[in-house]
């Protein structure tokens, strides 16, 4: 199984597909639009496929709160349409992010985040914050035993409010 014809199918379908894509009102030009991004997530699809056939795949998707509705939504599809391959999705994203509301609607990725549940495609890992005792821990394993003083893990634990995303 070799990538490079997959890769090469895949980058002349994105290029041409973002390329023709222009800012118009033409109800035509949007119509093809949505049928080349609709292409678009399918070409991705079988490309993930094809690739998760010979090895086991995980994708880490990081600061999903972010990521804009088609990112999301291309998500979603690869979890509902793929569940049966061999790839594990991780994805992180702050909670309160999500919940915050993107003016006058919801944050797209919190329907997701609950279809996947209703579906049974996702668990939720929630990290908690950590205590000092954690941070010393912590420090203690990655850099030696005391090799930071309790001054800097006082420091560093007032810093972060103990958010492990920034410790």
């Amino acid at each position: 199984f070799e990538l490079v014809p997959v890769i090469g199918k895949a980058l002349s379908l994105i290029s041409k597909t973002f390329f023709k894509w222009r800012k118009s009102d033409d109800v035509r030009q949007l119509a093809d639009r949505q049928v080349q991004k609709e292409k678009l997530v399918q070409e991705f699809t079988h490309i993930l496929k094809r690739m998760s056939d010979e090895h086991s795949l995980v994708l880490f998707l990081d600061d999903l709160h972010w990521a804009d509705e088609s990112s999301i939504a291309l998500l979603f599809h690869i979890a509902r349409h793929l569940q049966e391959q061999r790839i594990l999705i991780l994805g992180t994203y702050r909670p309160t992010d999500i919940e915050a509301a993107r003016g006058d609607k919801a944050h797209p990725l919190k329907d997701v985040v609950y279809e996947l549940h209703r579906y049974d495609l996702c668990a939720t890992i929630k990290l908690g914050y950590l205590t000092k005792a954690h941070i010393r821990d912590f420090l203690d394993a990655y850099l030696g035993k005391h090799a930071l003083g309790a001054a800097f893990v006082d420091y560093l634990h007032d810093l972060t409010e103990g958010n492990p995303l920034f410790v």
